[in-house]
């Protein structure tokens, strides 16, 4: 690897698994808006937050790892890379809460107006 390429390692994945997973359940609280959808939605949504911030700690203490061993002139660079990665992490933790908010409140406001209706699932 060059010093220009990125390099993203499995914490990062990890949270983009973990957020794609959220965003697939609030998407499917708004297609069809239950108890039960509406629980899995936020419970998902919590899982992938706290692995977006478990990806930022593993990726800040894999970073301080590889500078205890690297050569001083390349310190700079392993440090820059897993400060990247750690920020990667948050990055697709909040980013994707942003986003799943939107499915998740229209999912909300049909299943509210069903249950004003009287058509609770």
């Amino acid at each position: 690897m060059g010093a220009t390429s990125q390099h993203v390692g499995w914490p990062a994945w990890l949270a983009l698994i973990l957020v794609a997973l959220s965003l697939a359940l609030a998407v499917a609280h708004a297609v069809r808006p239950t108890r039960r959808t509406l629980v899995w939605a936020a419970v998902a949504l919590a899982v992938s937050l706290l692995g977006g911030f478990l990806g930022t700690f593993l990726g800040l203490m894999g970073s301080f790892d590889r500078v205890a061993g690297t050569d001083p002139s390349l310190k700079a660079t392993a440090l820059a890379r897993g400060i990247s990665e750690a920020m990667s992490c948050t990055a697709f933790a909040l980013g994707g809460s942003v986003v799943w908010s939107i499915p998740f409140v229209v999912g909300e406001v049909r299943r509210r107006r069903r249950k004003l209706a009287g058509v609770e699932r």
